[in-house]
This record gives structure tokens, sequence and C-alpha cells, in this order.
């Protein structure tokens, strides 16, 4: 089970990017859908942990239900205070997902995406339907994931089968010692303590494999993993919009595109921090050296 979580998790992920994919002619579009795609995910693992485990942590869910509304576009505030899930109310987050069909056609700018494929090579009507099929299917593996991922929420087993089997665990342990007669009293006890701890031990690491989400310190942290996934995306997103403004200034000294430019800019990027952002090439301090 925490192997299928992962795989369908990885999927919700990648299904993010592809749709950022689709906007790679628009910078505007695509910061706009990076924001609300961002909130949407981290909706979705708000809503996906387990009930118990939110009745343990009130203050995440009071931070899930206090969203960052305001840092989204405001024209789509009203639409995702409307359509987000209300914990407490025990509604989902699934019409989001729905909506996103919405907000991709609101964002799509098919003059934009023939000017990028070339206009003499596909006519408007072929990129429309073209973007329609690529967005359509996204939104399809999302749906699929997130349905799946509410899977996890129940518990996998009953608390009177968790119960039952502990009792056998702890029953078995305290009979032991009777039924070994030729062994000392340290012998004896040492182990028997094995044995709680042994038997034990696996009961918890299954319960932990198996309810990937119900343990609060072994448990997968899916909104640690959307939150670094979603930095990872804008930082690509920087990283590439540098490397563009970094081709341009070159081009305007007559360098054109080369494997040596190339590496030049690997190495700069190897003295430069890693975990730095350039949102604007010519502030990154890079003219210096060109």
């Amino acid at each position: 089970r925490r192997q299928e979580l992962m795989e369908g998790v990885l999927d919700m992920m990648n299904c993010a990017g592809n749709l950022l994919c689709l906007f790679q002619f628009n910078p505007d579009s695509r910061r706009k859908l990076l924001d609300v795609l961002e909130f949407i995910f981290i909706d979705i693992a708000a809503w996906a942990m387990p009930a118990s485990r939110r009745k343990a942590r009130p203050s995440y869910i009071a931070n899930c239900e206090n969203g960052d509304l305001e840092y989204l576009p405001e024209e789509y505030r009203e639409t995702l205070f409307m359509l987000r899930a209300k914990h407490r109310a025990n509604i989902s987050p699934r019409p989001l997902l729905l909506w996103l069909r919405d907000l991709c056609d609101d964002l799509f700018d098919p003059d934009l995406a023939c000017q990028s494929a070339g206009p003499e090579k596909v006519d408007k009507i072929s990129v429309i339907r073209r973007f329609h099929q690529n967005t359509e299917r996204e939104i399809r593996t999302l749906l699929a994931k997130f349905d799946f991922l509410l899977m996890f929420r129940e518990s996998f087993v009953t608390d009177q089968f968790r119960w039952m089997l502990e009792t056998v665990i702890f029953v078995y342990v305290v009979l032991y010692p009777w039924c070994v007669c030729n062994e000392s009293n340290v012998v004896l006890g040492a182990t028997t303590a094995g044995m709680a701890c042994v038997f034990y031990g696996l009961n918890s690491l299954t319960e932990q494999l198996e309810d990937p989400l119900h343990h609060q310190t072994q448990s997968f942290d899916i909104t640690r993993t959307f939150r670094n996934h979603f930095r990872e995306l804008e930082r690509d997103t920087n990283m590439r919009e540098f490397a563009t403004d970094w081709l341009k200034d070159y081009e305007k000294l007559g360098v054109k595109a080369s494997q040596r430019l190339h590496n030049k800019l690997e190495r700069f990027f190897v003295r430069a921090p890693r975990i730095q952002v350039y949102p604007h090439g010519k502030d990154a301090g890079y003219c210096e050296a060109v």
C-alpha cells in the first residue's frame, strides 16, 4: 500500500507538471496555473489525511482551513472559496479538479499557441483540439488518482482486529516461560523480553507499511511532498527563464547557441547556490561575465 500510495502521488505530480508544460508559451498563464495547482494539491493533501489523525492535530487542520487564498489570482478566489474542501462539514475538494478544465480553457490563448507552434505549419483548430485532448487526459488521471487516494483515509484494519492481534501476542509471550522448564530465570527473562520486542515491533512496522497515512512520525507526508514539488516546478521555471535571457544577451553579441555556451551556463549554475532562483536574468549579475 505504501508503494501504491507513492505511485499515485507521483502520477498526480507528473500531471501537474504536464499541465504547466501546455502553457510554456504564455508565462503569465503558467504562473497563475502554478499558484492555483499548488493550492488545490495542498487542499487535497489535507483532505486525504485520515480523520483520526486530523482530530489528533487540530493545529494542522486550522492551517489548512485558513489557506492562502489571498496569494491566489483575485479572479479565481471566489470559485476556490466555494469549491475547496470543508473539513468540518465533510465536503470533498473533488470539484476543484473538475473546475481545472474551465481554468485551463480560460488561461489558454490559441493565438499565442499558434504563434509558438508556427502558423504556417499548424492551423488554429488543430492547436485547440490538441490542447483539449492533452488537458482532458491529465485531468482524468488526476481524478482517478484522487479517488484512489481517498482509500487511504480509512484504516486498513479495524480496531477490534488490532486489539485481537496484540492480545494474541501478549498471551503467547506471557505463556512462553511456562512452556520452557530447563532454562534459568535470567535466560527466560531475556528471551521473553526479546520475543516481545520482536513481535510487537513487527506488528507496528506492518501497520505503518499498510497504513502509510495514519502514523504521525513514520507516515507519508503528502503535504510536504506537494509543497516541495511545486517549489521545484517554480525553480525550474525561473531557471529556464534565466537561461532564455542568457541566450538572448549572447545573441545580441553575435554568439549563437552552442554546446560551448551551454557548458558555460552550466559552470555558472555550479558557482551559484543551488536553491537560488533567478526571476530576472539581468538582475542575477551574470552580465558582468558577458
